[in-house]
């Protein structure tokens, strides 16, 4: 379903577009914020299904028809208002107020509806988002991992991490809709600014790790988290670093 989810926001957004044109607006009595609010909400699940086509169809289950039957359904209601107001024209100010009302409360409906349907997505990110943590730390923990750890009375820090891991959280989870790219470059140093780091002997070996991520950022978080909770030996650090090539 997420093939005609996405055919269907195309739909409706061109029909968007074209509602904005300067010769149509001249002759409708539309409220333009509205327009522009849903059209935003378009662009937004339009951007999200491309990013996520390759797994999509399996993660949203019947979401995928949920947004194509709420996209008809604006599409619908835009038609149907411009189709009755260009039938019956009028210049009394009364029959141009009702026509402006009506319209401005159908379109509540579908931006409330199609608001939703972003809520989900942004939740399923979150989601996501956790259960590849839970995946990669079973994965990447060795067997012999917990022998060493700092007790619970202690804890180890990673200068920066959590900085930049709730940078990432807010911005995949944040419910914008305008999607923006994560930049990556430079993490690699996160954990080893010169301000303070109580391990220089990590250095060489962590920014490996960094490099052996390929800049995916839930494999930083997920790796960075364990690291700055071992107990900070060379030997564990290249044994993750060797589990992280072999896996690669």
């Amino acid at each position: 379903m997420a093939v005609a989810a996405y055919a269907t926001l195309q739909s409706l957004s061109r029909v968007l577009n074209n509602l904005q044109h300067p010769a149509r607006l001249r002759r409708l009595h539309v409220d333009t914020n509205q327009i522009q609010s849903l059209q935003e909400k378009v662009q937004f699940l339009l951007d999200f299904l491309e990013a996520h086509s390759q797994r999509i169809s399996e993660e949203i289950g019947g979401l995928g028809r949920q947004i194509a039957d709420a996209a008809a359904e604006a599409e619908e209601v835009v038609d149907r208002h411009v189709v009755d107001q260009l039938r019956h024209r009028s210049q009394e100010e009364s029959h141009r107020m009702t026509a402006l009302s009506s319209f401005c409360h159908d379109i509540d409906k579908v931006i409330e509806k199609i608001n939703s349907l972003a809520k989900e997505l942004t939740m399923i990110v979150k989601e996501e988002w956790a259960d590849v943590q839970k995946e990669q730390q079973a994965i990447y923990v060795p067997v012999k991992s917990q022998e060493g750890l700092p007790s619970s009375g202690k804890k180890s820090t990673m200068v920066g991490f959590d900085e930049h891991l709730e940078h990432i959280v807010d911005k995949l989870t944040r419910g914008e809709f305008n999607l923006q790219i994560l930049p990556i470059v430079g993490m690699g140093g996160i954990a080893f600014s010169q301000e303070g780091c109580p391990y220089p002997d990590l250095e060489e070996v962590g920014k490996s790790i960094a490099r052996s991520c390929n800049g995916l950022p839930l494999t930083i978080a997920v790796i960075g988290g364990l690291l700055a909770n071992s107990n900070m030996t060379r030997e564990y650090w290249e044994s993750i670093a060797e589990n992280i090539t072999r896996d690669a």
